[in-house]
C-alpha cells in the first residue's frame, strides 16, 4: 500500500470513531469533515532521536508515527526538506564527535513560517565535561540552529526562544513551552476555532490552559480583556511576552493550576470561554467548576478524541449541549484528532 492509500485508511479509521462518539452523545448535525495534512513537505514540526552505541558503531533511530522506532533515514519523510538536511548534519557531528561529547539523543524543535530549529541534546547527568564547545560549533555550523540546551547539566546556548509566524503574526514560544506540531495546519486550526467560536465578537476571553497565549492572541484584538491561565512557567512567559509584543495591554497571564484559579475567576455572559487542557483531558471538577460559573459558550480544543468525549459527556451532564464541532488531523498516521468544539449552555 503506498503512503496516500495508507493515508485514506487512516482517516477513514478516525472519522468512523469521531462519528461513532457523536453518535454517543445524540450530536443532530452532520459530523465535521476531517480538515486533511498536507504531506508532501513533512508534516512534523518536532522529532526525537536516539543514539545508540554498538561496539565501534552508533546506530540513529527515530520515531515514524506508522512504523514505531526506526532507523533515522526511514522516518525523515515526516520533516520538512530543510530540517531533514539538519537532522543529517546533526547525525554526522554527533558521530563523529561521540567520544570526546556523548550524546544519547537529541531532539529538534522547528519554527514555523521560517527555516529556524531549536536543539536539545540528552546527556547523562554525570557526563564531566562541559557541552559549550560542541554547542558553540553547531550554532556555527548549521545556521539554521538558532539555540542549543542541554537540561541535564543546566546548559544553554544561544536564543532559547523560537519564532513562529504564522500569517502576518508572529508568536515566541520558549523551547520547553508546547506550540503545535503541524506546520501547515495550525494556522488553519487558528481559522476553525475563529469561525465557530466567534471569537472576534467575544467582550472578553478566558483562556484555560493558555499555553503561549496562541488562541486567546489570535481570537483577541488589542482592548480585548483577556486572562490566561497555565502551570508551566515558560509558557506564561512566552504568553506575557507575546502579549507585550503584539500590543495586548488588558491581556494577563498567570502561572497557575487552573483548578486553583476558577474560583477567582468571574465570567461575563458575552465572554468567550476557551479550554485547551492535556491530552489526558480536563478533570470533571474542572468542568463543574467553570459550569457553575455559568459562561454562555464555551470552545473547547482537544487533539485526543478518546478523551474529549468523555469532557463532552461531562459538559453535558453540567447543562451545555453540543453545538458545532471541526476536526483536523494535525497528527497524521496516529489516534491523534485536532477537534474544535463549542459548547452552549442549555436554558
Amino acid at each position: 500500500m503506498d503512503m496516500e492509500k495508507a493515508y485514506q485508511r487512516s482517516l477513514e479509521d478516525k472519522a468512523r470513531s469521531l462519528h461513532a462518539g457523536l453518535d454517543r452523545l445524540g450530536y443532530g448535525p452532520s459530523p465535521p469533515r476531517i480538515i486533511q495534512a498536507p504531506l508532501t513537505d513533512g508534516f512534523r514540526s518536532r522529532a526525537k532521536f536516539k543514539i545508540f552505541r554498538e561496539q565501534e558503531t552508533h546506530r540513529v533511530c527515530g520515531t515514524d508515527p506508522a512504523a514505531g522506532e526506526v532507523p533515522v533515514e526511514d522516518m525523515l519523510w515526516i520533516l520538512p526538506e530543510w530540517a531533514r538536511r539538519v537532522v543529517k548534519q546533526l547525525q554526522e557531528t554527533f558521530l563523529s564527535g561521540f567520544d570526546e561529547f556523548p550524546v544519547d539523543g537529541f531532539e529538534v524543535k522547528l519554527a514555523h513560517g521560517r527555516q529556524e530549529a531549536h536543539l536539545t541534546l540528552s546527556v547523562k547527568r554525570g557526563q564531566g565535561k562541559g557541552y559549550a564547545p560542541l554547542s558553540a560549533e553547531l550554532l556555527s555550523c548549521i545556521p539554521e540552529i538558532r539555540g542549543v540546551a542541554v537540561p541535564s547539566r543546566r546548559e544553554s546556548f544561544g536564543n532559547q526562544w523560537i519564532r513562529h509566524r504564522l500569517g502576518s503574526r508572529e508568536f515566541i514560544a520558549h523551547y520547553s513551552a508546547f506550540f503545535q506540531s503541524h506546520p501547515d495546519l495550525t494556522l488553519p486550526l487558528l481559522h476553525e476555532v475563529q469561525k465557530i467560536s466567534g471569537g472576534s465578537e467575544a467582550h472578553g476571553i478566558v483562556d484555560l490552559y493558555c499555553g503561549v497565549g496562541l488562541f486567546s492572541l489570535f481570537l483577541g484584538s488589542s482592548d480585548t480583556p483577556i486572562l490566561g491561565v497555565d502551570n508551566h512557567p515558560r509558557a506564561v512567559d512566552s504568553a506575557v511576552s507575546n502579549a507585550e509584543q503584539m500590543g495586548f495591554p488588558r491581556a494577563r497571564y498567570v502561572c497557575a493550576a487552573v483548578e486553583s484559579q476558577i474560583s477567582m475567576i468571574e465570567i461575563r455572559p458575552q465572554d468567550l470561554v476557551l479550554l485547551d487542557p492535556p491530552r489526558s483531558g480536563c478533570p470533571a471538577e474542572t468542568i463543574r467548576a467553570v459550569a457553575a460559573l455559568n459562561p454562555r459558550e464555551v470552545c473547547l480544543i482537544s487533539c485526543f478524541p478518546q478523551t474529549h468525549f468523555i469532557d463532552l459527556e461531562v459538559w453535558r451532564s453540567a447543562g451545555y449541549s453540543l453545538r458545532r464541532m471541526s476536526a483536523l488531523d494535525m497528527f497524521p498516521f496516529t489516534e491523534f484528532l485536532e477537534t474544535v468544539s463549542l459548547l452552549e449552555r442549555q436554558n
